[in-house]
């Protein structure tokens, strides 16, 4: 959510271990909701855990002037502005939006593991691809693309784990938990 809307202002979250509790299992949370506070009045929620029967992986986004699903299960994005709905792919082509799609049709669409030798499926290339290009261009003193440059520079790094610490210190305190 944040490398969409920005680093998170405030955050408040609910949950706690619902569905792995009893002999065999930890103590650990299985189920978080967090709701997050952007800047300029927009606010954001997310479910996170694996106490969930019905495992869903998408980001929907609600504005004033129309909404965006990205739903990462279908490897669907579905932007609709003024009631039209119109298709686009999450991925470089068709090809790999419905190799994804049958990926995730045998799953939860959770992490997979397999052999050394298994053919990594084109969508996960693809992605490997750009992400070794980008890494390449930095090492070689080429400019950082703006888009990319919170990866490089720490931000990303630092705004996430600054959100989880406040996520969590607000499930503790069950209160808002300013972001720092």
């Amino acid at each position: 959510m944040q490398t969409i809307m920005g680093q998170a202002q405030a955050v408040c979250t609910a949950g706690g271990n619902l569905a792995h509790n009893g002999e065999g299992y930890g103590n650990e949370d299985d189920v978080l909701l967090v709701t997050l506070q952007f800047g300029g009045g927009a606010v954001g929620s997310m479910q996170y855990g694996s106490g969930f029967r019905w495992g869903e992986h998408y980001v929907k986004i609600n504005g004033t002037e129309g909404a965006v699903l990205i739903d990462f299960k279908t490897s669907k994005v579905l932007l609709n502005m003024d009631g039209c709905v119109t298709e686009h792919f999450l991925h470089e082509s068709e090809e790999e939006n419905r190799e994804r799609a049958a990926f995730n049709a045998g799953g939860n669409g959770g992490v997979a593991y397999g052999k050394g030798t298994a053919k990594l499926p084109g969508f996960n290339l693809t992605i490997m691809r750009r992400e070794l290009e980008a890494f390449r261009d930095a090492v070689l003193g080429l400019p950082i693309p703006a888009e990319i440059r919170p990866l490089f520079d720490g931000t990303a790094a630092r705004s996430s784990v600054a959100t989880a610490e406040a996520a969590l210190t607000a499930l503790k305190e069950r209160r808002w938990i300013p972001v720092s």
